[in-house]
């Protein structure tokens, strides 16, 4: 591939320890406007409708329309994301005292782009690229699509474990890191059982004959335990784990939600430190936001939470926890009061409540999109949705427009209306994002759709798009 250099960006850190709040200066020079570069640090759990990954680099543009990137506030070793310039984000290993330029080089006929640093810890920048791990990964999966029975997929993976980890100790070798070197091969020996995973379904998918039992036995000899912070802020790491947990589970679930008590109990066995705590939480999160968002209810959820919770100390996994666990609740059960008064303006601009409004529809499945007129997906799906749309309405189902327009963009939520024929069912909640409706389904971004029942009780937080065959089904079951 042939490469030409495109940008010089030069890093610029003290030669000491930073003190706190001391500055990291990255300059950068010839980059278009179009062309961004940014460092993020990533969470332990990442949701980006509930908690996005905060940028800690600021961007300046000085006189001589050259950019300036300034991390503040780094004390000590942390692992980050950097993103841009139309490439996937790469992990960097920031460390206090690094002094580094970096060259940026782009591919005249593919359009793609290289980045490799200078300097000072360059190795703990460049890890991601020299090791090729996307690249080993999708070897692997390769690799894994052809075995025929578990000595297959033992050979496959202990092979490629014993050539990766000499490659990241020959790496470190010539990048001298502990910390970096340690982080790697915990990462390696983690995706282990994500090859392991990924085996074994393929065997299942041939009906393969093996010894799932001996399997386990062989890669997980005793708990695993870890109490590297900066592990769990590790992509790579983390769902590993979480593979290692789908390996781990037997055979004898009995329900979507039984899971919860039959995971919990797998990971309370097998896990260990911070890490359990991630499992924990990662399970619950996941598992009870998919059962909110079905409007399902089950005493499983609320078992667990009794048994589970106390378990978790660390407030950001409390946070997500508490937070599904909250819109978990609110499923099956009508508006509060609160949210029900919330003020409403019809198509003529008529003040109205939420309450008396959703009162005119008594008796009737409701599906509310949640939409604006300045929002291009919700009206592409207006346009997708014409067929089913009819469908819903010929099965009694009453859509209703529910619009976070601001006041001043009445009209063109009207004119919206006008073009798609539903100025009839089209209304403005008053306060949009800030509302006590949208502050009570979380709405934070749209097009978002809710299902209530003939009671008016919400069973689903999050449907599926009106577009998509399922959600007629799935609502034909309300009726």
């Amino acid at each position: 591939m042939k490469y030409f250099a495109g940008l010089l960006v030069s890093l610029i850190f003290s030669g000491k320890a930073l003190a706190a709040g001391e500055d990291i200066v990255i300059n950068v020079k010839d980059l278009t406007r179009s062309e961004k570069l940014w460092f993020t640090r990533p969470l332990k759990l990442f949701e980006s409708d509930v908690q996005p990954q905060p940028v800690i680099s600021k961007i300046q543009i000085l006189s001589d329309s050259t950019y300036r990137l300034i991390i503040s506030g780094i004390t000590e070793p942390i692992l980050s994301n950097c993103s841009g310039l139309n490439r996937p984000a790469f992990p960097a290993f920031i460390s206090p005292g690094d002094q580094l330029s970096l060259i940026i080089q782009k591919d005249s006929i593919s359009s793609t782009v290289k980045i490799t640093f200078h300097g000072k810890n360059e190795g703990n920048y460049n890890f991601s690229t020299e090791l090729s791990t996307l690249a080993s990964g999708l070897k692997m999966f390769k690799r894994m699509q052809v075995v025929e029975n578990d000595a297959q997929i033992i050979a496959v993976i202990d092979s490629n474990y014993a050539e990766t980890c000499q490659r990241i100790n020959a790496y470190c070798i010539k990048y001298p890191n502990e910390a970096l070197r340690k982080m790697l091969l915990e990462e390696e020996d983690a995706s282990r059982y994500y090859y392991l995973y990924f085996g074994v379904s393929e065997l299942k998918k041939k009906n393969a004959a093996f010894n799932e039992n001996d399997l386990v036995k062989k890669y997980f000899t005793k708990a695993i335990k870890n109490e590297d912070s900066i592990l769990m802020f590790s992509r790579r790491y983390t769902y590993a784990m979480v593979k290692a947990v789908d390996v781990l589970m037997a055979s004898n679930i009995q329900s979507y939600a039984d899971q919860l008590l039959v995971r919990a109990a797998t990971i309370k066995k097998n896990f260990t430190g911070i890490l359990q705590e991630y499992l924990l939480s990662t399970l619950f999160y996941y598992q009870v936001k998919a059962l909110a968002s079905n409007g399902s209810n089950d005493v499983f959820v609320d078992e667990w939470y009794d048994k589970y919770a106390k378990d978790i100390h660390d407030p950001q996994y409390l946070f997500f926890i508490d937070y599904a666990y909250a819109n978990y609740k609110k499923g099956n059960k009508v508006f509060p009061d609160s949210v029900l008064l919330n003020r409403i303006y019809a198509y003529d601009g008529t003040p109205g409540r939420l309450g008396d409004m959703l009162k005119k529809y008594a008796g009737k499945v409701i599906l509310i999109d949640n939409w604006a007129s300045w929002c291009g997906p919700c009206k592409e799906e207006m346009e997708y949705s014409k067929e089913n749309v009819a469908k819903m309405t010929e099965m009694g189902i009453q859509l209703i427009y529910l619009s976070v327009d601001n006041e001043k963009d009445h009209e063109k939520m009207k004119a919206v209306a006008d073009e798609f024929g539903f100025s009839d069912a089209v209304y403005r909640i008053a306060d949009n994002f800030k509302s006590a409706y949208a502050n009570y389904l979380d709405i934070k971004s749209i097009p978002r759709y809710v299902v209530l029942d003939k009671e008016g009780r919400i069973k689903k937080l999050n449907a599926l798009r009106p577009s998509t065959p399922e959600l007629l089904s799935e609502l034909s079951t309300l009726k």
